[in-house]
């Protein structure tokens, strides 16, 4: 619908002005492709647009750009030109144009070229040699289409709809004053009108008003009929000479028309038309714009189908639509409803509803703020006692409080004793962790800070500082708000101390259990076992010199009978002392673990030992075999089930210990404190500073993991140790 004066009108005139262009554009040529490629190397798009549609109404050129640019980024090089059509017929312009477009984009390459409009279609199958190798993407109407390396989207110009619904709208019409001017691109609409207006000749009359300079167009559409509209198709020649922009002559047109005037493109919306369906060269650029990416992407123009696209919707001006008193129920259903005044209760709606709101409110105001009074005042005694109490809790409070923002920085802290405080109080405050502490710790804190800004949890860190002498403490950090960590720092040196201290009463304990198990078993196997032995040969002695068989037989089930008290005695002997472990090792004393527990308890304990060596310290192996003694006496008493495993390996200067079932299995929660046996496991292995691992859950039998390292820690004596 819209001409345009090209960016080159005053430089193409004959053949001067032709050599001129030549000449600018082979000056500007080393300069074209600096940017024709990324910092990765690749190549950028090169895409030429060419127009016919005015400068200063952008939009469908826009929206080439910007699909584009969000699909390719970086790699596009994109141009437009624009073209006048008014001069198209002329050769000289037109060998001009072909010239400076060869010039200025065919030497240096395109990746397409996209023609907007039928004109600029026909312009490039005038001349296939022009963009013989680069394929082409148009917008054009039915009946002009591209050469054979091109495809793109064909939209119709219906001016049928909006006569229709305008008629609709107006029943009493019977006369249509059609509106253009003489220009190339004004006569080309005038003649698609008189093709599309033929079926309604017989109801109205139509009246066409062509080559009439401005001033006489105001005077003409001032008097026109009752009965009359005015259909505007374009005027950007007015006939005296003036080329004027068809949305200029438009507006001082609709500003004094005495009829309603209707046209057919969403630009001249909001220009005095009433409205009617409306063409959109956006939607057009839109279909064209994505035909033109896949193009860019790889695929042959002409194997893209050309699309066939309407881009009409029915709008109308809501000023418009009052101004000529047309009533909304006629048009179209369906139709946009644009520039639409809100009536004085609808501007000034949330006014009146706030001062009806106002008045309301002020009656209940005076009885809102005797209540607020009461409920302050319970409010204010309240943060008072809240006050006192917390600051009572504080006073009483052993532990030390700080507040930290977000970056980890002192902002408040409370401390009943300052002599637990690291530094004075003017040291630290203001400044962060990472400055005050020293650097491991601080780097430590500070991460903890961040992970506490981070979550809802509660962190715990442990760490020593060397004040008066060596402190322990205990922070915990949590996240008051986003940009507040609260954290509390406890004093624990005299637990740990303590625990120090129980650790050491265990292990003096666990020491004397074992010597005393010793002194037992030695007992057992010294005196009793002997003296048994002795007994039983008494017993056969006696047996032999008895001629009786009736006595003979008793005695010998005596002797029998001793026998298994001795046997039972030396069991009992090795079950509280494991001499074995001196003269056999640990691997070869826990696989005959196994085998007995098997054997006596209808047990089947595989056992497996890997890279265990010959020699292991007394005090580790000691633990690992009382350990995997009440592992396995537990699973033949409770866990009700015939199979069972034992795993001894050795890795990275430790020796673990797996013990496994798929029986009943135990809650560890529930015999946490009551079961002695877990208690001892835990006392054993913590003297030697390894790790004992746990996984139970009832109906999912039991595991148990040991690590202990390789050498025991001297502050575990031996309990082999005499008596």
């Amino acid at each position: 619908m819209m001409t345009t004066r090209p960016r080159m009108e005053n430089l193409l005139q004959g053949r001067h002005a032709r050599r001129l262009i030549v000449l600018v554009v082979l000056c500007a040529s080393p300069h074209l492709n600096l940017d024709a490629q990324d910092g990765a190397g690749a190549r950028a798009k090169r895409v030429l647009a060419l127009h016919v549609v005015r400068r200063d109404s952008p939009g469908f050129d826009d929206t080439f750009r910007s699909i584009l640019r969000d699909a390719l980024a970086d790699h596009l090089d994109y141009y437009s030109e624009y073209i006048d059509l008014n001069r198209l017929a002329d050769d000289n312009y037109q060998s001009a144009l072909r010239s400076y477009l060869r010039t200025r984009y065919v030497d240096d390459g395109l990746d397409l070229v996209i023609a907007s409009g039928p004109a600029v279609v026909e312009f490039l199958n005038g001349d296939p040699s022009l963009f013989q190798h680069e394929p082409i993407v148009f917008t054009t109407r039915p009946g002009v289409l591209g050469g054979p390396h091109s495809t793109g989207v064909v939209s119709a110009v219906d001016f049928t709809s909006t006569l229709s619904s305008a008629l609709a709208a107006q029943p009493s019409t019977r006369q249509v004053f059609v509106v253009s001017g003489i220009a190339a691109f004004d006569r080309l609409y005038a003649d698609l009108f008189k093709a599309q207006r033929k079926p309604f000749e017989g109801r109205v009359a139509f009246h066409d008003v062509a080559g009439l300079p401005i001033p006489d167009l105001q005077a003409r559409v001032r008097e026109l009929p009752p009965d009359s509209i005015i259909f505007y198709l374009s005027v950007s020649d007015d006939g005296a000479g003036h080329t004027v922009m068809p949305l200029d002559a438009l507006d001082p047109i609709a500003a004094v028309a005495n009829a309603p005037v209707y046209s057919w493109h969403e630009d001249a919306l909001g220009h005095g038309i009433v409205g009617g369906r409306l063409h959109s060269s956006v939607s057009d650029a839109r279909e064209t714009a994505r035909i033109a990416l896949r193009v860019l992407r790889g695929e042959k123009a002409e194997s893209i189908p050309v699309v066939a696209v309407d881009s009409y919707t029915h709008q109308y001006d809501w000023r418009q639509l009052q101004r000529w008193g047309i009533d909304e129920a006629l048009l179209p259903p369906g139709s946009v409803i644009r520039y639409r005044e809100s009536s004085f209760f609808d501007q000034y709606r949330s006014y009146v509803w706030g001062g009806a709101v106002i008045v309301i409110a002020q009656a209940a105001l005076i009885g809102g703020l005797l209540i607020q009074r009461r409920r302050r005042r319970r409010a204010e005694v309240a943060l008072q006692q809240s006050e006192t109490r917390n600051s009572a809790i504080l006073r009483v409070l052993p532990d030390l409080m700080f507040v930290l923002d977000g970056h980890g920085r002192y902002v408040d802290f409370h401390a009943r004793d300052q002599n637990l405080l690291f530094v004075a109080p003017e040291a630290f405050m203001g400044r962060t962790l990472r400055e005050v502490m020293p650097p491991e710790l601080g780097e430590m804190f500070m991460a903890a800070v961040e992970r506490a800004r981070t979550s809802e949890e509660t962190v715990v860190i442990e760490y020593e500082l060397s004040m008066d002498q060596v402190r322990h403490f205990e922070a915990r950090l949590v996240r008051a708000n986003e940009d507040c960590i609260i954290s509390i720092v406890r004093d624990v040196t005299e637990l740990r101390r303590a625990a120090e201290l129980n650790r050491g009463l265990a292990r003096r304990l666990i020491v004397g259990q074992e010597q005393e198990r010793q002194r037992i078993a030695r007992e057992l196997h010294d005196d009793l076992s002997q003296r048994i032995a002795l007994l039983n040969l008494e017993v056969d002695q006696i047996a032999d010199a008895v001629p009786v068989h009736p006595h003979r037989t008793r005695l010998e089930k005596v002797s029998s009978q001793v026998s298994e008290i001795a046997d039972d005695l030396s069991n009992l002997s090795h079950t509280l002392h494991p001499s074995r472990l001196q003269t056999l090792g640990l691997t070869e004393s826990v696989r005959l673990l196994c085998r007995e527990i098997s054997h006596l308890r209808q047990v089947n304990v595989q056992f497996t030992s890997v890279g265990v060596p010959s020699h292991v310290d007394s005090a580790v192996a000691l633990c690992l075999y009382r350990i995997a003694q009440e592992a396995l006496h537990n699973i033949a008493k409770h866990s009700q089930v015939r199979e069972a495993s034992v795993h001894l390996t050795h890795e990275r200067d430790q020796v673990h210990l797996r013990i496994e079932d798929s029986g009943v299995g135990f809650d560890p929660v529930l015999v946490h404190h009551g079961g002695l046996g877990l208690l001892s496991m835990r006392e054993r292995v913590g003297i030697l500073k390894g790790k004992l691992a746990i996984n139970a859950s009832p109906g999912h039998g039991t595991r148990i993991g040991v690590s202990i390292p390789l050498s025991s820690s001297s502050e575990a004596p031996s309990p082999f140790a005499s008596v």
